[in-house]
């Protein structure tokens, strides 16, 4: 059985201009298929695991 996975990540630019990317977290998709509300409630759910200011979350999806 294949079970499909989505990951949220953070790439943070320091101000020596480094830059380092990391995974927060990996969930298995929500049933019902890579759709844009399945992929948002997941995101979702992995960002409210943390308590920060989400208005400063910028994002962009990127698929493989």
């Amino acid at each position: 059985m294949n079970v499909d996975f989505i990951a949220l990540g953070a790439a943070c630019t320091f101000s020596s201009f480094t830059r380092e990317i990391f995974v927060i977290e990996m969930i298995p998709m929500p049933p019902g298929g890579h759709n844009a509300e399945n992929i948002k409630k997941a995101v979702e759910q992995m960002v409210n695991r943390f308590d920060f200011d989400k208005k400063l979350i910028n994002g962009t999806l990127s698929f493989s």
